[in-house]
């Protein structure tokens, strides 16, 4: 198939029939009806407003939120409008017969579901430009920018083209947990580019080092990179000189999208758009952990309860230093990863071998450097010494024992201790204090059979390679 068949195929997938389009519309003239009703009847000094993509008519088809802003004076009390946009939203909810619970960003706000439609009533202010008072104020801002800019329904469609490829490859999400593109950015390159096709072009040559500013704030790079540093992607915030809309784009998830797009060039496929489900059981993981040769081990804890941004700044932060731990004991590690969901977390970290030997050869001094004694006095005798010391060519050695030879072993005695002091996180440290498991190889299988979404998780952790990839380029299929 053309490129442009692919398109078309994909247009079909994302662009919202009259129908789906009439419900969403009726939906948030209600809900947006039920909050400017309560904020009069209570007096409160706010306006309420829909915005995001189903404001800005950038929305994907079957896959939405209604997000309903109320905004405050600037001078608000930021404990006032938390507790009334608490209040308010939740009072929306009950009125309207949807379920609800709280969540937290910069600060609590309340997301629900009304008729299976995702809500969230988001507290924020009324701030001019510049003189932001919480994080969210510029929203207003970059839906009337992106209204006033993309115009028709063609450029609207590019969006969701845009954002569907980026949903399909991985990529899409500015959260913590995905360090990827917004949708906000997907909006800023179709008003840069004109076209999904046209931006697609431009990420395959590479966007490490792209700078854009619309608005042209800045002479050049160099001048905006005073004020952003050294980030692998620049975008100027249209409505903010000093924000780079890009910053939360991390380098793996900006080089993932550049090579999704050479494939895509090179061979077309819907495949991008809409990857393939798989089909996967507890025999295909037991078959792939068997076959590779490596070990496996995974530390499941009880998931912390804190806001999600929060929760994967943590769980990152605390891979890395449980990742340290074995390449401080020099077991090689091959890859690792996380997982978080229904209420578990857990790390996942792959070794050349659980095992290594006990002894290791040591590299001493030089025989006239003034480290010798020191080395000679350390090592002529004790526990840890086996064989030596002695000099070969203009050094000294000692075959010496390792601390831990078994990575099991060495987990569980790091997890039983002070994993603050190894670089854990505060929160998820207290977590694994109250309980942990650790799982070896095939008991890996123990954890996949208990949730299907962790189990998929760890077939595509296995294979390796993204779906897009997987199924892009070649004829591969699964299981």
């Amino acid at each position: 198939m053309s490129i442009d068949d692919i398109l078309a195929d994909a247009l079909r997938l994302v662009k919202p029939d009259r129908l789906e389009e009439a419900r969403v519309e009726t939906l948030s003239s209600i809900v947006l009806g039920k909050v400017r009703e309560i904020l009069a009847s209570e007096g409160v000094d706010a306006e309420a407003e829909i915005l995001g993509s189903v404001a800005k008519g950038t929305w994907l088809k079957g896959d939405y939120d209604i997000d309903v802003f109320i905004l405050y004076p600037p001078h608000i009390d930021r404990g006032v409008l938390e507790d009334l946009s608490l209040r308010i939203g939740v009072r929306v909810f009950e009125d309207l017969g949807g379920r609800w619970i709280l969540r937290y960003a910069e600060h609590p706000y309340v997301e629900g579901w009304i008729d299976d439609v995702r809500v969230n009533i988001v507290p924020a202010c009324r701030s001019r430009p510049g003189s932001w008072v919480t994080a969210v104020d510029r929203t207003p801002y970059h839906t009337e920018y992106v209204r006033r800019m993309i115009r028709s329904e063609e450029e609207r469609d590019q969006v969701r083209l845009l954002k569907k490829f980026m949903k399909g490859v991985g990529v899409y999400g500015a959260d913590v947990r995905v360090s990827g593109f917004s949708g906000y950015l997907c909006e800023l390159f179709i008003i840069s580019f004109g076209s999904f096709i046209e931006t697609i072009r431009s990420a395959a040559r590479g966007w490490r080092g792209l700078f854009i500013d619309l608005e042209g704030y800045y002479d050049s790079i160099e001048a905006a990179r005073k004020v952003f540093g050294d980030q692998p992607l620049i975008v100027v915030d249209p409505v903010d000189p000093n924000r780079n809309v890009a910053s939360p784009v991390s380098l793996t998830k900006l080089s993932e999208f550049t090579a999704a797009s050479r494939l895509f060039l090179d061979k077309p496929s819907i495949v991008f758009f809409n990857p393939p489900s798989i089909e996967v059981d507890i025999d295909s993981i037991r078959r792939a952990i068997e076959c590779r040769g490596t070990s496996i081990l995974a530390l499941a804890f009880e998931e912390p309860r804190i806001p999600p941004d929060t929760l994967w700044g943590e769980i990152h932060r605390s891979l890395r230093a449980f990742v340290n731990v074995f390449e401080k004991w020099e077991f090689r590690v091959i890859r690792s990863s996380a997982w978080s969901g229904e209420g578990l977390t857990v790390f996942i970290v792959e070794l050349e071998s659980r095992f290594i030997p006990g002894v290791k050869l040591h590299r001493g001094p030089p025989v006239d450097s003034r480290e010798a004694y020191r080395f000679l006095e350390k090592y002529m005798g004790g526990d840890i010494r086996v064989s030596g010391p002695w000099i070969d060519g203009d050094r000294w050695y000692v075959a010496r024992r390792r601390g831990y030879s078994d990575a099991y072993l060495l987990a569980m005695d790091v997890l039983k201790g002070d994993l603050l002091a190894y670089g854990f996180s505060k929160d998820i440290a207290a977590s694994i204090a109250r309980g942990f498991g650790i799982y070896m190889d095939g008991g890996l299988l123990e954890l996949a059979v208990r949730c299907r979404s962790f189990l998929e998780y760890l077939y595509d952790l296995l294979d390796g390679r993204p779906r897009w990839l997987r199924f892009g380029f070649s004829k591969d299929t699964c299981g």
